[in-house]
């Protein structure tokens, strides 16, 4: 059974809200229900689309208000609810244009939490999808409402638990618990800007069909959603560390091999609810920004393997991270600089090889004497000794954080 906005004014948050414009178009099918507080909705609204904002994002411009209106037309939309606590009264030129579009407006009560009334909406809508299955969105209207979805709980804008887990059920979304990465491309501008639109646009459009492909081959349940240069996806459950490693790998390899683009990957392992993907997004963020930074070979990472340089880098102004590494490689990169030698390289082999030397010398192709003067060097230079294990440690821990701290104090010149 379909809902229309003249059945929806009888219960719920809209029975308290008054009609300002659009009686005529209170006949309009209500399919999905969205809060949103961005300028430009024009791209994410869909056919059927009743709209709940706030209006903080157009307050000052009546201007904007009529384009929603016009929009809403445009895409079929079925309404509008606002409060004009930021924006004011609607001025006659909207009201004017919605009764000519036959969209219906409300102007909610400002002490009407959002959800009071949408959450009333998504679960009438809810009912009458399940009733009815032959109304289900069409793959490409879902892949749009996922990516929308995805977006607002991103943005913070979803309110509770309870809304997003309405939202997710209509959607087709997984429940939580989680996995969640983000895959961006490196580059992305530069390498598309000679391109046509119609090309770039190919380009994602064959990248989302690599990562679906992948998704399905591999048994994994789950949402993609794609937007700009990166996509997003949302595993239900929680997976292991190694197995999102190893799924992440196949990805970049097929798209780098389909469409040419490298792309670096944030793994989020542990997402509990809905509204935590906010978070956990912006951890992934912070994962490529560290895989980028820290120039990890592999251009992917969990969560877990880099929460010491996360933390770091939040707070890598810190005059004490910066006096640390200054102490243990300022005079190393100084040295390297001046002479284009490669005593910090040297160093950092070294290490990973555990101080051991003579694995050192193989991995960098020296002749063991050789490496010998280099690491008399490095010692004669920082006054560490390279034998001594806790030394060794605090170099390590140096190198580390060295690509996350800003700029250094200046050595002291004696």
């Amino acid at each position: 059974m379909q809902l229309t906005v003249n059945e929806a004014r009888t219960f719920g948050g809209l029975k308290e809200c008054r009609l300002l414009a659009g009686e005529k178009g209170l006949n309009r099918v209500i399919r999905c229900v969205d809060s949103m507080e961005i300028p430009d909705i024009s791209q994410w609204l869909q056919r059927g689309e009743f709209l709940v904002t706030t209006g903080y994002a157009l307050k000052d411009n009546s201007e904007a208000l009529v384009q929603v209106v016009e929009a809403l037309a445009e895409k079929e939309g079925s309404g509008l609810a606002l409060k004009t606590r930021f924006i004011g009264e609607i001025s006659r030129g909207v009201l004017e244009r919605a009764e000519e579009l036959e969209i219906p407006i409300f102007e909610m009560p400002v002490e009407m939490p959002t959800i009071s009334l949408t959450e009333p909406l998504v679960r009438r809508v809810i009912a009458g999808e399940i009733q009815n299955s032959s109304r289900e969105l069409s793959g490409e209207q879902l892949w749009h409402q996922q990516a929308n979805f995805y977006m607002e709980l991103v943005l913070g804008i979803i309110p509770s638990e309870k809304e997003a887990f309405y939202r997710a059920k209509f959607l087709k979304w997984p429940q939580p618990p989680f996995s969640l990465f983000v895959l961006d491309m490196d580059g992305f501008r530069e390498q598309v800007e000679n391109m046509t639109e119609a090309e770039i646009l190919e380009i994602k459009q064959r990248t989302e069909k690599i990562l679906r492909r992948i998704l399905e081959k591999n048994g994994y349940t789950g949402v993609l959603v794609g937007r700009s240069d990166s996509f997003s996806c949302v595993l239900q459950g929680q997976q292991e560390a190694e197995a999102l490693k190893e799924l992440v790998k196949s990805m970049k390899d097929a798209v780098q091999a389909g469409v040419g683009m490298i792309v670096t990957v944030g793994i989020v392992e542990e997402v509990d609810s809905y509204l935590e993907i906010r978070h956990a997004h912006e951890c992934a963020a912070d994962v490529i920004e560290i895989c980028r930074i820290g120039k990890r070979n592999e251009g992917y990472a969990c969560l877990s393997e880099v929460l010491l340089e996360r933390a770091i880098r939040k707070d890598g102004g810190n005059l004490y991270l910066q006096k640390f590494v200054q102490k243990y490689l300022g005079a190393l990169e100084e040295y390297d600089a001046f002479h284009r030698t490669e005593l910090v390289h040297t160093l950092q082999v070294l290490i990973e090889n555990m101080g051991i030397r003579t694995k050192a010398a193989e991995a960098l192709f020296l002749h063991r004497n050789t490496l010998l003067r280099r690491l008399q060097k490095i010692e004669m230079l920082t006054g560490v000794d390279l034998s001594d294990g806790n030394q060794l440690l605090q170099l390590g821990i140096a190198l580390q954080i060295r690509p996350y701290v800003g700029g250094m104090p200046m050595l002291k010149k004696k």
